[in-house]
């Protein structure tokens, strides 16, 4: 007890030695630490200078499979008024010379980021317009008939109203891009660079005060040199095999998706022959009586569920050619702001063909109670258990889905373009051939069915009274055996591959349904491997 009263006064006696001294340090001033600052700004002596140089841009149109070009300005700097380089769309090229000058540096970096953002509306306006019209298709094969129209149409229109939205507003970010290398080439010189003494001996340089022009300046077209290798179109001998991943058939009594493989060859601009069948794996006729009818009502299907398909033989010959001296839009390279092409003249053939034709024909024929279906069998007869006998009745006829099987003639004419030409570069920066071959028609032809019938149709009757009894019909209807049709093809091959589009607008032999129910419009995308026989 003691010790510890004798312990207590001690430990006072520290605390308040302790306290006295924090007291005493408390009056010291802070030590702070402070980031070390630069009493110069960073500077260089590289003068960057923006222009614009213009540039023969190639946009390449799928439905005429033909070329367009167009003058573009793309954004260059120039460096202490002497060499230019291009800017590239994430501004690397610039950056590089900004990385001391951070007010700069940050209006580059936006400058990216918008070209960014440009190209994800851009292309994300595409595939959202993929999806819906894709989409918009498949559902209305799963909605009942008098709304599948409406839905496809309406999911279409939001499908190009969301690709419109998506290149505007890629628009307005480009837009910005280039407000910010506007402003990154401004800052850099007005607060970074300092120009270098005059030296009497030397030229003098445009940005020796420091001062870029406004607005900048644009350079004219550069110029290549080239020599004309070939430029045949008479030769026009093209072969190969057809790879068709979309056939589109727009058709109101069956609307559906194919693909499909061919053949084609062409002598000599003078013949040509194309063999191409197609097989549809998604069609509106597919199983929607069986889904949408009541068990009381009677309809048919065809006895054997098959897809529809198409095998169709085209040939062409040459009735009456001339020669024209046209612009070749040739392909030079590919940049960032593009392809890049310049225009070459050449002799091109233009010639009025004949052609001829055959197609086999099966197809889905979905009715929508206008179908004249009509049958020579004998009413069906059911045998009741009290012995009597009961005739069924043929009440959906009709609304039946039927296999039409046609074979069809088709002749007509066409106004056919070739172009052939290879040429090889001669320029310092772009080396090596390049070659252009194409073929294009414009043709209206006339078409007739000798032969039409409907396969065997298994007809159902009502649940009710039948307990689902079927029966096998030969049907039959009246036909229109005549069609005609206005189109567009065209075929461009590179050295080994290349892509064929085709367009068809008409009316096709079917049944004798309503004015222009039988109205179609056909498109065909194709990639094509092949070449040119010498």
């Amino acid at each position: 007890m003691k010790s510890s009263m004798k312990f207590i006064p001690a430990l006072i006696f520290v605390v308040l030695s302790i306290c006295a001294q924090a007291q005493s340090d408390s009056t010291l001033k802070s030590k702070i630490i402070a980031r070390p600052v630069k009493t110069k700004k960073a500077t260089s002596q590289t003068g960057l200078e923006l222009i614009y140089k213009s540039h023969t841009s190639t946009s390449y149109n799928p439905t005429t499979h033909s070329f367009s070009t167009s003058t573009v300005t793309r954004p260059y700097i120039r460096l202490n008024g002497g060499n230019t380089v291009a800017i590239d769309k994430r501004g690397d090229v610039v950056r590089r010379y900004l990385y001391k000058c951070p007010l700069a540096l940050e209006q580059i970096n936006q400058f990216s980021q918008e070209n960014k953002q440009a190209r994800r509306y851009l292309w994300g306006g595409f595939g959202v317009a993929g999806v819906f019209t894709f989409g918009g298709l498949v559902l209305s094969t799963k909605v009942p008939e008098s709304k599948s129209t409406a839905t496809f149409f309406t999911s279409f229109g939001l499908g190009v109203g969301a690709m419109v939205a998506g290149g505007i507003v890629s628009m307005v970010h480009h837009r910005r891009a280039d407000k910010h290398l506007h402003s990154s080439i401004s800052l850099y010189n007005q607060h970074c660079y300092i120009a270098p003494k005059k030296d009497s001996t030397l030229s003098s340089s445009p940005l020796a005060n420091g001062k870029i022009k406004t607005p900048p300046q644009k350079m004219n077209t550069d110029t290549l040199i080239y020599d004309v290798v070939r430029n045949e179109p008479e030769c026009s001998n093209l072969y190969g095999v057809s790879i068709q991943p979309v056939i589109l058939d727009v058709y109101r009594p069956s609307m559906s998706i194919a693909g499909g493989i061919g053949l084609f060859y062409t002598y000599k601009s003078a013949v040509g022959v194309s063999l191409n069948f197609q097989t549809t794996y998604l069609e509106h006729a597919d199983g929607l009586h069986e889904s949408d009818k009541p068990t009381y009502e009677s309809y048919g299907v065809p006895a054997r569920d098959r897809v529809s398909k198409q095998l169709e033989l085209q040939t062409k010959f040459t009735l009456a050619s001339w020669k024209k001296i046209t612009k070749y839009p040739m392909h030079v390279s590919y940049t960032e702001m593009g392809e890049m092409s310049g225009r070459v003249p050449g002799t091109t053939l233009k010639a009025i063909s004949g052609r001829l034709g055959f197609i086999h024909d099966l197809r889905k024929i979905e009715g929508e109670g206008n179908l004249p279906l009509v049958t020579t069998q004998a009413p069906y007869v059911l045998h009741m258990d009290d012995g009597t006998d009961q005739e069924l009745p043929r009440t959906g006829l009709d609304e039946s889905t039927v296999l039409l099987q046609s074979e069809i003639i088709t002749a007509g004419v066409a106004w056919s373009t070739y172009r052939d030409m290879k040429i090889q570069l001669k320029d310092k920066q772009y080396r090596g051939r390049r070659e252009l071959k194409t073929q294009a028609d414009l043709f209206i032809d006339v078409m007739y069915a000798p032969s039409m019938k409907y396969e065997d149709l298994l007809y159902s009757y009502p649940v009710y009274q039948s307990n689902g009894t079927n029966e096998l019909l030969k049907v039959t209807s009246p036909f229109s055996r005549t069609g005609a049709r206005i189109g567009y093809q065209s075929m461009g091959m590179g050295r080994f591959f290349g892509t064929k589009y085709i367009m068809e607008l008409g009316l096709r032999p079917g049944p004798a349904l309503s004015s222009y129910a039988n109205a179609y419009f056909k498109m065909t995308y194709s990639l094509i491997f092949g070449g040119r026989q010498k």
